[in-house]
């Protein structure tokens, strides 16, 4: 057997058979048969990969599942689309190029297939005027319509017809080549939406030679496709809609203002993750990969199910993260404030979480006066519960406290969104001296609340006069998803939690744990209702510090400052005020400051 028969890796065992030489040797023949063709890739797709029905679907299934994941293998789109809500836009267009690149070659093969049967005339054209023997011509065409395999590979439920040459679309294959096409249109929909969404938001040199986006030019990559991705057009042709648990979002054709975009292109991204998990689901409904099968099994053993993550569980499509940074000194430490009494519910419109009209001129004054009396004690910032500022004052207060010095982080109370569909504003605004004030909006509504109004997702403020924190709203201190955003970011000195919590034992506990494992200060400042409507408490405000000794990690009982006010809850209305080491949170190259609890690794790894 000439030597270029070999196989490259033959084993040493191997002995070919006259019929294994005549074999090979056909394929030199063909290529010479395949020069004579234009068309010579295409002509090896059909003659290969796309040599029946059988194959063809295995090849295109193979192409989606390059995109979509499999097994340890992640999810090209679902990484694209989390760089994407994370701002990340140079990381995502990476992971983009790589899906185009599969679904350029899901293309070529269903185009191939499509045109099989002029694609088979052409090959007979150029085996007649190839430069072969006669007789070469009919061995090619016997080589090409075999099913020839290796007998011990024949596993059970082996067919040859799955290796045969045909043009044919038996039994199930058209309706497994319909499914694959969806999900490919549904595929190409999201890429096409996700690369306009990062061009109106990144860079313009990111794209190269490419226009930059505008608002108008996402509403328009997602109207050809807005069936899939399963979206209506309104009737007036203005917006584009969808329904997301039972709540109707919108995406208009107009530019609308800086908050409300933020809001459209946030749910814009949150639409394109839950239909990339649709589109996976959907594929691994009627498909299996065959890697731990014999040789091409009937394809509709091919079963997706298994999938690994494309990040870790805990990690899977984590909120935005916001970094805002001011480029201050860090001091040595920090001294917070935090109310030592409670707002009653009868002072609430429970319902809609605002206050009733009376007792918005009162709330101010206790507030304002806090501040005065923080201030009085050297606080570094004053810390106030969830739906605690009512909106009429928030402006004053915070121009107050910036005058004063002081951070203000403070919840406010309710309102109902701008919005046809009228949802709960629940937010922290965040005012430190000298800048302008930020709003941290609530992720998740609590057992209590309507579905929420929210923009954007996280903030972490960086290298300020109070290190750098985050700030959470109540409930969301419950969830996994959100915590795991925080512990991904940049490390934190302190974290800030604004809270109406009526079971503050389960944010105890929770601030021990976490304050272990961000290895910083935990704050929280809760509003606790007592019995009846007319009690309420500051129970489960506390300081909570990553320290060796279990006893002194909780700190509920800092020194008090009564107000000269009158009873709040039944209670006289005052503060606590804690100090806080921002020294001891520094990471000293992953060495503990003494008294403190040795630092975690992931903290040490982390920037």
């Amino acid at each position: 057997m000439a030597i270029e028969y070999q196989p490259r890796q033959a084993r040493p065992s191997f002995a070919p058979s006259a019929e294994d030489t005549q074999y090979a040797e056909v394929f030199t023949e063909l290529g010479i048969v395949i020069d004579q063709s234009r068309s010579s890739e295409r002509l090896v797709l059909r003659l290969s990969t796309c040599r029946n029905g059988y194959l063809t679907v295995n090849a295109l299934f193979v192409d989606l599942c390059r995109v979509l994941g499999h097994g340890i293998q992640p999810s090209l789109l679902s990484r694209a689309i989390e760089h994407l809500r994370r701002g990340e836009q140079q990381k995502m267009s990476e992971l983009l190029n790589d899906a185009r690149v599969a679904l350029s070659s899901y293309s070529d093969k269903r185009s191939v297939w499509n045109q099989r049967e002029e694609l088979d005339t052409e090959f007979e054209r150029c085996l007649s005027v190839a430069p072969v023997r006669p007789a070469q011509r009919d061995r090619i065409r016997r080589v090409l319509r075999s099913d020839r395999t290796q007998t011990e590979k024949r596993g059970p439920g082996w067919d040859p017809v799955y290796y045969r040459w045909s043009s044919a679309e038996p039994g199930p294959v058209p309706a497994w080549l319909a499914s694959l096409d969806r999900v490919h249109r549904k595929i190409d929909a999201i890429v096409a939406v996700c690369r306009s969404i990062a061009r109106f938001t990144a860079p313009a040199s990111l794209f190269g030679d490419e226009t930059p986006n505008t608002w108008r030019d996402i509403f328009r990559s997602a109207l050809p496709c807005a069936a899939e991705l399963e979206m209506t057009l309104s009737p007036d042709e203005n917006e584009l809609r969808w329904s997301d648990g039972g709540v109707t979002r919108r995406f208009p054709v107009a530019l609308p203002g800086e908050t409300e975009a933020g809001l459209c292109i946030r749910h814009l991204t949150e639409r394109l993750s839950t239909l990339e998990r649709q589109v996976y689901e959907h594929l691994a409904g009627g498909f299996r990969l065959n890697e731990k099968a014999p040789p091409l099994p009937p394809p509709f053993r091919i079963d997706l199910t298994e999938r690994e993550p494309s990040v870790p569980p805990s990690r899977q499509q984590l909120p935005a993260v916001q970094y805002i940074d001011h480029a201050q000194a860090v001091p040595r430490s920090i001294r917070v404030a935090i109310p030592d009494f409670g707002i009653p519910t009868s002072w609430y419109n429970m319902r809609y979480k605002h206050y009733e009209d009376a007792k918005r001129e009162e709330v101010g004054l206790l507030a304002k006066e806090m501040l005065l009396c923080a201030h009085l004690q050297n606080a570094t910032a004053l810390v106030l519960p969830e739906y605690f500022l009512p909106r009429a004052v928030v402006d004053e207060l915070s121009h107050l406290a910036s005058e004063k010095g002081i951070s203000l982080i403070s919840g406010v109370e309710a309102e109902g969104s701008p919005t046809p569909d009228p949802l709960l504003v629940n937010e922290v605004v965040i005012q430190l001296p000298d800048s302008p004030s930020v709003s941290q909006w609530k992720q998740r509504p609590s057992v209590y609340e309507s579905p929420l109004y929210e923009t954007g997702g996280l903030k972490v403020f960086r290298r300020t006069s109070l290190g750098t924190f985050a700030v959470l709203v109540c409930s969301d201190f419950l969830q996994v998803d959100i915590m795991w955003a925080i512990a991904a970011a940049a490390p934190i000195d302190v974290l800030f939690v604004c809270s109406f919590n009526p079971k503050p034992d389960l944010f105890e506990a929770m601030a021990t744990a976490d304050a272990c494992r961000l290895y910083c200060h935990v704050v929280i400042a809760n509003n606790c209702l007592e019995d009846g409507e007319a009690k309420a408490s500051s129970r489960g405000s506390l300081t909570c510090s990553p320290v060796n000794s279990p006893d002194q990690m909780i700190q509920a009982n800092g020194a008090r400052t009564e107000l000269a006010l009158a009873e709040v809850g039944g209670t006289t209305p005052g503060i606590r005020v804690y100090d806080l080491s921002l020294e001891a949170m520094a990471k000293h190259n992953g060495k503990a400051a003494d008294g403190y609890l040795p630092v975690p690794v992931c903290r040490q790894l982390q920037p």
